[in-house]
């Protein structure tokens, strides 16, 4: 009887470390008397077939997973997918935890109009499932939403960009796809027109650190780790103490706007605006370019994204420590206000593409960092670091 949750190093995912934040919080329901257990690697799925009270968490559905998903079908093991509703994959059954669009972009409208914000673009949205979903339902539930108001992010950025820009007073509210086109977005209105950024609304989706953290801190929607947790625990056990009458739930998460600088900080509005009811599909439907531009290497959305992996796995001291740094204070200074004895703190950033070529220069110069933060380069980063001695473990296993 146990709760076996999917962590296999190889399949990709979007923001690593928060999905392994997500994983963490749910293990911790070991203490709610629901037993967890890790899966390595999908191959190791058959151990599930031999216990009758098996259920399999994926924390993010994956099209390299279906081979995964038929198997658990075909031995009646319920499946819980996060994030992703079970209708993705028509010929799969799972149970889906995830926010509804429509939910969000009511949420989102009501808040932009009752502000009297009611020219909508959507802006950095690409041809993939969470992005049309949230299009589509802006589309439907908005009438005076039209295809000419989404800028797709067919080339990368700058393309989607250099087409918003010249149209950009049609417009006083702006939903980007996620935070970090939203900070990227952010940035560049306020280099080539800054007037026309603080008047607009402009909101992200996610909640990020990024959305907290940017220098003009950005609005975002999504739901909260905890509902998600809460919500795994319930599906848990509906789906264990049910087996012979339910096959699959669908969950949906509340929505939650937090705003911020990118709207003013303007409040939530205390009472609904009404909105059309949506009774059926408009028509002719919102159309996407088939085409999914990659994340280039070294750009200003990867390294966002590549802070935010940074980000999830720091602890209170460890934003402290960096608020301070950023803030011009001296390695002392920080030791001093933070009563930490002995700290030193230096920084050193290098592209992934010469990660490993530059970390082995700095390990032969005798300049080997004591901390690094890897993205993507494990476990090629192996041969480089050192073991822990002795008394490192034993300060490691007292101090756990």
């Amino acid at each position: 009887m146990a709760l076996y949750i999917l962590n296999d190093p190889n399949i990709p995912m979007y923001i690593p470390l928060k999905t392994q934040y997500e994983i963490s919080m749910i293990k911790a329901l070991n203490r709610k008397r629901i037993p967890t257990k890790t899966l390595r690697q999908t191959s190791d799925a058959s151990f599930m077939a031999d216990d009758p009270q098996a259920v399999l968490l994926i924390p993010e559905f994956n099209a390299s997973l279906t081979e995964l998903i038929l198997f658990c079908n075909k031995n009646n093991i319920p499946v819980i997918v996060l994030h992703s509703a079970n209708t993705l994959v028509p010929f799969l059954t799972f149970s889906s935890i995830y926010g509804h669009s429509y939910t969000d972009e009511r949420a989102i409208l009501q808040y932009c109009i009752s502000a009297g914000k009611k020219r909508l673009a959507l802006f950095g949205f690409n041809n993939v499932s969470h992005d049309r979903d949230h299009a589509d339902a802006i589309y439907n539930i908005y009438p005076q939403f039209t295809q000419n108001d989404l800028f797709q992010r067919r080339d990368g950025f700058d393309q989607c960009f250099s087409e918003f820009f010249p149209r950009r007073y049609e417009y006083d509210a702006i939903l980007c796809a996620n935070d970090f086109i939203a900070a990227c977005l952010l940035k560049k209105l306020k280099q080539l027109d800054d007037d026309y950024a603080k008047s607009r609304f402009i909101i992200g989706i996610s909640n990020t650190y990024i959305s907290k953290l940017f220098k003009t801190t950005i609005t975002s929607v999504t739901y909260s780790r905890d509902d998600v947790v809460q919500a795994v625990a319930a599906t848990y056990k509906l789906l264990l103490h049910n087996k012979n009458h339910l096959t699959s739930i669908n969950y949906l998460l509340p929505t939650k706007i937090f705003p911020r600088e990118s709207t003013r900080h303007i409040p939530l509005p205390e009472k609904n605006i009404s909105l059309p009811t949506v009774k059926s599909l408009r028509e002719p439907q919102l159309k996407f370019v088939n085409t999914l531009p990659k994340y280039d290497e070294g750009s200003e959305l990867t390294k966002l994204i590549e802070l935010e992996n940074m980000f999830v796995s720091f602890d209170k001291l460890d934003f402290q420590i960096l608020l301070y740094f950023m803030k011009g204070a001296t390695n002392t200074e920080i030791a001093n206000r933070l009563f930490i004895t002995g700290i030193k703190v230096k920084l050193t950033t290098i592209a992934q593409t010469d990660y490993i070529s530059k970390l082995t220069g700095l390990v032969a110069a005798g300049e080997s960092p004591d901390v690094i933060v890897n993205n993507g380069e494990w476990p090629k980063v192996l041969p480089l670091l050192k073991p822990l001695n002795e008394t490192i473990l034993c300060a490691l296993a007292y101090a756990v």
